[in-house]
């Protein structure tokens, strides 16, 4: 049978069959509890609530991007210590926020310092390159001449020669602090040619999480790489062409800002999940706050608040990295101990911690997780020791007791986010097909209207008809079994909308 849309008044689908209600994609998130800036430290709070008055993002970005950007800077030159036990304090961030957050804006401001100091390192680099090109082309054409006489020099002078010649220079360490798309080879090239203390920072998260890194083929390699460097341990690195080493004295820091539908591919990976990575990662899912931020006009440069956070930055970067004797980019970092009375405090949160692992209790769900929550309150206030005096000799009380704080946060959003994979991405696109459907104002649709006209990420034929199945599945759409003619063609494949 056939109708024209035109033909409602004779003909009415809707009429003819009991429809449940439209059913939610997703399980509501509850709401996000506030993130803690005040926990952060005088330096760093000073600073968020600068941030906050002029771009009004959410809380949290100010505060992952600040400790991402403090923990960056400080990570080479102390781990912390506790016993017998030795942690390094690189922190592994995600933040989620849809486009619009003022993700970038949170993030230029904050790696201002670094981005400064990345760039002074560079000019010095290319300068000493330059002397190294000299140095190494002379050492070359050296060396080339001694080969050439090899047939007409005897044995012994043959070797006294190539003995004064002496060993290749050595080229100086690059000085890249900032990445932000690294294939893992890249990364560790750039971790043995150069400086031994690195982030990856990035405000569009997606290129790293959907980049070539994270493919099906890289996936786990990338991410037990990863996870190696958060550990501190050697990293193994075979080549076809190197052969085989290791890796080590090397550390690095990650903040990834994405948007919910990339981070629900991270959060819903079981990979991830069980290769540890996720459980590594401070994340943070802050409520929108679009629709309040009205405008400002304040000045940024001659803030003090902002310019004794830069200062700090600059300080803590441009300190001379402490390195194994006789390597030029072989981290020993110095031991920082936790203070008798931040231990009595951190023994009542791991006890706390441990206790709440156990079947049924409050953390059962998420036992990856919550299980490296004490290291975690270590590395935060390790950080936000040195931030506050960059020569402290030991991480206080009053350090251990903010990382407490923040990491009480980072538990009750594992709480909200991990059990339900923060959004299924699959649900996610299905959701921003049903908002489409809805501001269209139409009562049929064509698949191949949805993969021609609908969302970019929606246009494609199986993905379109995939979606569609389960919004019927939920009730939004309900097929049309034998099509129909819309806007003068016979369509197969249409959809009557129900929301």
């Amino acid at each position: 049978m056939e109708f024209n849309v035109k033909d409602e008044d004779k003909f009415n689908p809707k009429s003819d069959v009991n429809l449940e209600p439209p059913q939610p994609l997703f399980r509501e998130l509850p709401p996000a509890n506030p993130y803690p800036l005040d926990a952060l430290g005088d330096i760093l709070h000073s600073a968020s609530l600068v941030m906050k008055e002029a771009i009004q993002a959410p809380d949290a970005l100010y505060g992952q991007s600040l400790l991402g950007a403090s923990a960056l800077a400080v990570q080479g030159l102390a781990d912390v210590v506790r016993g017998d036990a030795r942690h390094p304090i690189s922190l592994f961030l995600l933040t989620v926020a849809q486009s619009g957050e003022r993700k970038s804006a949170v993030d230029k401001i904050v790696l201002k310092a670094h981005r400064e100091i990345e760039r002074n390192l560079i000019i010095q680099y290319e300068g000493a390159r330059h002397f190294y090109d000299i140095k190494n082309e002379a050492w070359e054409a050296k060396k080339k001449a001694i080969l050439n006489r090899r047939k007409n020099t005897e044995k012994h002078e043959f070797e006294t020669d190539l003995q004064a010649l002496g060993v290749k220079p050595e080229p100086p360490p690059s000085q890249l602090i900032l990445m932000d798309d690294p294939t893992l080879e890249g990364l560790q090239k750039a971790l043995i040619c150069g400086r031994p203390s690195v982030g990856l920072f990035s405000d569009e998260g997606g290129l790293t999480m959907g980049g070539h890194s994270m493919n099906a083929d890289n996936q786990l390699k990338t991410i037990s790489g990863f996870s190696k460097l958060w550990d501190g341990d050697a990293m193994p690195r075979v080549r076809a062409g190197d052969g085989a080493t290791k890796i080590y004295g090397k550390r690095m820091c990650l903040h990834l800002m994405m948007q919910p539908r990339i981070a629900g591919l991270v959060t819903g990976n079981d990979q991830m999940k069980d290769q540890g990575f996720l459980s590594r990662n401070l994340i943070a899912f802050p409520e929108s706050t679009a629709g309040s931020r009205f405008y400002k006009d304040l000045d940024f440069a001659n803030n003090l608040a902002l310019t004794r956070y830069y200062s700090t930055i600059k300080e803590a970067l441009e300190m001379p990295l402490p390195m194994m004797e006789g390597k030029s980019n072989e981290l020993k970092p110095r031991k920082l101990p936790v203070s008798q009375a931040g231990m009595n405090l951190w023994i009542l949160f791991h006890n706390f911690v441990e206790e709440n692992l156990a079947e049924g209790k409050k953390f059962s769900t998420i036992r990856g997780f919550a299980s490296k929550a004490p290291e975690q309150v270590l590395r935060i206030a390790a950080v936000l020791s040195l931030i506050q005096d960059i020569n402290a000799q030991n991480v206080g009380k009053d350090q251990i007791e903010s990382a407490i704080c923040l990491m009480q946060f980072y538990l009750s959003e594992a709480l909200r986010l991990f059990d339900a994979a923060l959004i299924n991405p699959e649900m996610l696109l299905a959701q921003k097909l049903s908002d489409w459907l809805k501001l269209r104002g139409e009562s049929y649709i064509s698949a191949t209207t949805v993969y021609h006209q609908g969302p970019n990420s929606i246009r494609h034929k199986a993905v379109a008809q995939k979606l569609l199945n389960i919004l019927e599945e939920h009730n939004h759409v309900r097929k049309i079994q034998d099509g129909m003619v819309i806007e003068g063609k016979k369509r197969k494949d249409v959809w009557e909308i129900l929301v």
